[in-house]
């Protein structure tokens, strides 16, 4: 809402969990939410939306956030192809690991049009784009049934995330 008010940008929350679509437009003050039930399906629903908006010549100012929610529970073989598999002998560990190469992915397609390159006519700081890549939380990964509930271990594993930040200049 700040972005919005003060300096005229539109901000767009893209996100795969279809449960509870409007709840983060309505709370964090999103100007929209798109939804898709895939990474791929997102990104391709993502990069039409900024087209249409401007956002990729660099005519409107936006922002995105994009939730890659793959690596989350359940780790069961169901979620991932064979040929997704191969990282460690554990179960759980080897389809958290599967799960968390798909954001990976996602983060990497995401990068090749987001945020956009430089556009002579665009009338903001189209050269500089700022990408922030973390992760919301660890994960204890048990390979029981009945891991602990979503939210609730103050564990390391748990509470300390990836924290990536990278420049860009598309001089």
């Amino acid at each position: 809402r700040v972005l919005s008010r003060c300096c005229g940008y539109h901000s767009i929350l893209a996100k795969t969990d279809e449960e509870l679509p409007e709840l983060p437009r309505r709370v964090f003050g999103f100007d929209e939410v798109v939804v898709a039930p895939s990474n791929v399906a997102l990104l391709a629903k993502l990069h039409s939306r900024l087209r249409a908006l401007g956002g990729l010549t660099g005519d409107r100012p936006v922002l995105v956030y994009f939730y890659a929610g793959d690596a989350h529970t359940p780790y069961t073989p169901d979620r991932v192809a064979p040929h997704e598999r191969g990282y460690t002998s554990g179960d759980v560990e080897d389809i958290f690991l599967a799960l968390s190469r798909r954001s990976d992915d996602a983060a990497r397609e995401l990068s090749r049009f987001w945020p956009p390159p430089r556009s002579p006519r665009a009338p903001w700081r189209r050269e500089n784009g700022l990408a922030i890549y973390f992760g919301d939380h660890g994960e204890l990964l048990w390979d029981e049934s009945e891991p602990p509930p979503h939210g609730n271990s103050v564990a390391p594993e748990v509470t300390q995330v990836l924290l990536a930040v990278e420049a860009r200049s598309f001089a």
